[in-house]
């Protein structure tokens, strides 16, 4: 499956496992764990860009990394509040907040401290996560593997959607 993101001048593409930059020159770089500080060569559709430029790239198995054109940043469940290292979805909250969709659990990111929402904890109906999206209002809609459609509110409410 291929994925497109244009921001700007630059196009950035998921292809399998690679994430592909290209600028109007058409020139192609391709990072992967030999030539970068990417994790892992097997990514998920997680992929984002915060405000500030950053690419933020869901993998198979390795976590989250962030690149930020010249550093790559690794975070997983050694070295951060991630639940898992299956990381599948992730969007930005117009606080600038980073969600993940992983597949033990929902986590959000403030760039410095992590909260971690499962069927523990939360009304989260399933803790495997396979889509994000916040709408104009802010809510989070999460899509999960076997429970159907789940809206969370900050106000603290979550609401289910229809269920198998």
């Amino acid at each position: 499956m291929k994925r497109v993101l244009v921001l700007g001048l630059v196009v950035l593409l998921v292809i399998g496992s690679a994430v592909v930059a290209s600028s109007q020159t058409r020139e192609w770089t391709v990072y992967n764990t030999e030539n970068s500080g990417l994790p892992d060569n097997f990514l998920t559709h997680g992929l984002a860009i915060d405000p500030q430029g950053n690419i933020w790239i869901g993998t198979r198995s390795r976590g989250l990394a962030k690149f930020d054109g010249e550093n790559w940043t690794v975070y997983n469940t050694d070295n951060s509040g991630l639940p898992h290292d299956r990381v599948v979805a992730l969007a930005f909250d117009a606080q600038e907040n980073l969600w993940i969709g992983t597949a033990d659990g929902l986590a959000k990111f403030d760039g410095e401290t992590w909260a971690v929402y499962d069927t523990g904890n939360s009304g989260l109906p399933d803790n495997r996560v396979d889509a994000l999206a916040i709408d104009r209002q802010g809510n989070i809609w999460i899509s999960t593997h076997m429970r159907g459609l789940v809206v969370y509110r900050e106000g603290g409410v979550i609401l289910t959607g229809v269920q198998k």
